[in-house]
């Protein structure tokens, strides 16, 4: 009889010994498997980027060459309408026909050149920006495989990052080496990307 509550209590130390060391073994194993997370700051990300930086000054170089000629276009209207109002009663019925025709010829071409613009100028930001964001997404994923991180959540904006500590947080350390490999690029091809 002293036999079997001995061995009993042998094959229960064994199985806690071997239920601990499984359990050592499996929190060893979690704790080396974990995941590397970090996150960006995502609008500080696109908006301090070069490429951004770039893609804005040429937007704007072209919407100002575009509201110099809305301008030049408003101007022709605006003389047209004065030159008509100072001699109306001077000219002939037919004169005053062909000039109303005219004013109304400079307003309509104010008119489309203004639509084509607005419509030209949305679809090119638009274009533009997704370029960018391309780059930025594609330069992340690149910069997170070589670094080793499984996840890099973007914070602001449409990601879901409330909270993190600023350990995790790698927005200065991609932006700092996204730019510089962004000036190592020929102009050419900067600008070639961003056009398409």
């Amino acid at each position: 009889m002293s036999v079997k509550p001995r061995n009993t209590l042998l094959l229960i130390i064994i199985f806690f010994s071997t239920l601990s060391v499984f359990t050592a073994l499996s929190c060893v194993y979690l704790y080396f498997s974990r995941p590397k997370i970090a996150y960006v700051r995502s609008l500080e990300l696109v908006y301090s980027f070069n490429g951004m930086r770039q893609a804005h000054a040429e937007y704007k170089t072209q919407t100002d060459a575009w509201q110099a000629n809305i301008d030049t276009l408003k101007k022709q209207y605006q003389n047209a309408v004065s030159v008509y109002k100072s001699h109306v009663s001077l000219i002939s019925p037919q004169q005053k026909n062909d000039e109303e025709k005219n004013i109304m010829q400079l307003e309509n071409s104010l008119k489309q050149y203004s639509a084509t613009v607005s419509k030209e100028a949305e679809e090119r930001e638009k274009k533009l920006t997704q370029s960018v964001l391309n780059q930025i997404n594609s330069y992340v994923e690149s910069y997170a495989k070589k670094k080793g991180y499984d996840i890099v959540l973007g914070a602001e904006g449409t990601g879901s990052v409330i909270y993190g500590k600023p350990a995790f947080d790698i927005t200065n350390d991609v932006l700092e080496s996204m730019n510089k490999e962004y000036q190592l690029l020929p102009s050419d091809t900067t600008a070639r990307t961003q056009k398409n």
